[in-house]
């Protein structure tokens, strides 16, 4: 038995290479049971627009590090524009200080971020949902949101702008003296997207459009 994970990030990948490798809740659920099915006895998928990492506990053989890596490129279906190198492998203790390293916000592209906290909360409910958890994963969990939350209580790591949409906003609020006057173009009506209009209209910007793959979600995010 032993704790493998993979991950893409900031740190090893551009955007549009991040973008490629970010999955959905329905992709997510597809990959933790394709997960159990071929490698682990459970596993968890952390997924944002800044990170893609899989965490797997091992029964029996030893996972491949390139193979899982391959296997989930493949789930994405981004063979050639997704390689290995993106991929960083930590195994047992390393994957443990990285995940506390994810969760505590230290790792992440605005240090300190808030969001990351409450985005792996949800990725281990998801897994929890499919059945993924098993003790080692739970135990390991528990220490992670206990480990992220005394970070956040026992530092000043959250003072200050603690995400990038947040930092975004501030700087505009800086460069432009009123905002109100100014028009916004937001390229994207994802997560990070949706956080950076509610800051912007808390910021009283002037006017916002929206430019987004798909027109409806573009529109849900208006209303």
């Amino acid at each position: 038995m032993n704790l493998l994970s993979i991950g893409i990030s900031h740190h090893t990948a551009s955007v549009d290479i991040r973008e490629r490798m970010w999955f959905t809740e329905e992709e997510t659920r597809a990959a933790l049971r394709s997960l159990q099915e071929r490698l682990f006895a459970e596993c968890l998928v952390v997924s944002t627009c800044n990170r893609t990492e899989v965490y797997g506990i091992t029964l029996g053989a030893q996972v491949d590090e390139g193979a899982l890596t391959d296997l989930v490129i493949d789930m994405k279906g981004a063979r050639g524009a997704v390689n290995r190198d993106h991929f960083v492998g930590r195994l047992s203790g390393a994957a443990v200080h990285q995940l506390f390293k994810v969760a505590s916000g230290v790792d992440s592209m605005i240090i300190g971020d808030v969001q990351i906290l409450n985005q792996i909360k949800e990725a281990f409910a998801l897994s929890q949902e499919m059945n993924a958890v098993g003790p080692v994963l739970h135990r390991l969990m528990q220490s992670t949101l206990h480990v992220g939350k005394r970070v956040r209580t026992e530092t000043s790591i959250v003072e200050g702008a603690v995400s990038v949409s947040y930092a975004a906003v501030e700087l505009a609020g800086k460069i432009f003296a009123d905002l109100s006057k100014k028009s916004a173009l937001l390229v994207g009506a994802g997560e990070t997207g949706e956080l950076t209009l509610k800051h912007l209209v808390g910021r009283g910007i002037g006017s916002v459009r929206i430019a987004n793959r798909t027109r409806e979600k573009a529109e849900s995010l208006v209303a």
